[in-house]
């Protein structure tokens, strides 16, 4: 892989020559239910498509995205996307070589730690040695204070011993943690000023499970107080068939829009562990090609929609290898042991977007940088048309109701971006090939 330095886009708000501003509204789930933004028969005046109706054109979803051109990187943050694995728990390869002559290079590598145990300085010396990152992915301590202010100080004086990349993740929250939100918020505070501290070289990650994504919110330690924002994402196959699994896959697909629109604005994302389940205890059914296919997609969609995913690392665990079935559904997530799986992921990461090598030349500049709106672009015919929710949440336009063509999709209305690119100062321009509408200052 080659690295991909080309300036990304999204404009947060601007006035627009409408004069019609209130940035009062920031939070588009405080009011919408974004996933029933979805075509539907238009029920109310203007223009109408009833679903049952011969002859009418066809109804295709864009992705509707904003360019910014006063992004400011956070650290280590680049216009593509790092790939790395977790490969601690695969039996089938035993060094980042052996792992990468079967798939391509990655840019770093995750060692889970303990806060208070032994540092593993020569897992992170053979990553500096082989030009990869460590991901280090710190949880507490069963016993004891887990948040010793002393153990995260000795900690940090290790991780900043040599001055390469370090990610750190800090107590990835889960509802199955018993935390505090008042402790936790104070520990991940303290440990950034430490970090800031005692090793300048390390970038900090707050984040949580994707299941726990909406309870988190509570935990959140604030922008100020981290570098990247992280979410673990795992499907499993914990259902019978395939149309429970497609469920599961969409529930997934849904939980991450929440959790993408939250953060996408204020911090890179970093998926600190994805695993897709091909195989599970639960009906011992495999599910090979169809996950391969599955893989593929996911990473392709951090090319295309979710272009705020700056890094990735994949978690080639097989749980039948390390737990009991007896009391568990145990899934493998695992690469190396399925052919299928591996010529997938080595073909998902192969495109220029996904990098082999952390730098830092972004970090503190200002960039051009595209953000996803929540709200979808529906095409019809020859026009594009863009939701009044996302010209009021995302551009913090009112009073547009006045722009000829407005077309009613799912009982919300809906405005030509023709006719809003003749009455505002921005472009609106189409990608066919990512079925994407760009909007540019």
């Amino acid at each position: 892989m080659k690295r991909h330095f080309v300036l990304g886009l999204f404009l947060l708000c601007a006035a627009l020559n409408t004069g019609c501003l209130d940035t009062s509204v920031s939070d588009p789930f405080s009011d919408y239910d974004i996933e029933n933004d979805a075509l539907a028969i238009f029920n109310s005046g203007d223009k109408k498509y009833d679903e049952s109706a011969s002859g009418e054109p066809e109804q295709t979803e864009y992705s509707l995205l904003y360019e910014s051109g006063n992004y400011v990187c956070s650290k280590y943050e680049t216009d593509g996307c790092y790939v790395g694995a977790s490969i601690q728990n695969d039996e089938l390869v035993s060094s980042f070589s052996e792992f990468e002559a079967i798939t391509a290079s990655q840019a770093f590598y995750a060692v889970t730690i303990t806060l208070g145990e032994e540092y593993p300085e020569e897992k992170v010396l053979s990553c500096f040695a082989a030009g990869k990152s460590p991901l280090f992915t710190v949880i507490p301590p069963a016993e004891g204070d887990i948040y010793d202010a002393e153990a995260l100080n000795e900690f940090a004086v290790e991780a900043g011993k040599y001055n390469f990349p370090v990610f750190i993740e800090l107590y990835p929250y889960s509802a199955k943690e018993k935390f505090s939100a008042k402790g936790y918020k104070e520990f991940f505070r303290r440990a950034k000023a430490i970090f800031d501290e005692k090793a300048q070289n390390v970038a900090l990650i707050w984040s949580c499970s994707l299941d726990d994504a909406a309870a988190a919110k509570a935990y959140y330690c604030g922008d100020e107080f981290n570098d990247w924002v992280g979410v673990r994402i795992y499907r499993d196959l914990n259902a019978s068939g395939e149309e429970a699994v497609k469920a599961i896959a969409d529930s997934l697909q849904k939980n991450l829009d929440y959790f993408y629109f939250s953060y996408q604005k204020t911090k890179p994302i970093f998926i600190t562990r994805l695993g897709i389940s091909h195989y599970s205890t639960k009906n011992n059914l495999y599910f090979t090609k169809s996950t391969a296919e599955e893989t593929k997609a996911f990473y392709k969609s951090f090319s295309e929609k979710y272009t705020r995913i700056k890094a990735v690392c994949y978690d080639d665990t097989n749980e039948l290898n390390f737990k009991s079935g007896k009391d568990y559904i145990l899934n493998n997530y695992s690469l190396t042991d399925e052919p299928d799986m591996l010529e997938a992921y080595t073909a998902a990461i192969s495109g220029s977007r996904f990098l082999d090598d952390v730098v830092a030349e972004n970090t503190g500049r200002s960039i051009t940088e595209r953000f996803t709106s929540p709200f979808a672009a529906y095409g019809s015919g020859d026009e594009i048309y863009v939701s009044e929710k996302s010209l009021i949440y995302d551009l913090g336009l009112v009073g547009v109701n006045n722009v000829p063509g407005r077309m009613i999709i799912g009982g919300e209305p809906y405005y030509p971006a023709g006719e809003l690119k003749k009455r505002l100062s921005y472009d609106f321009y189409a990608d066919s090939d990512s079925k994407s509408l760009v909007v540019k200052k």
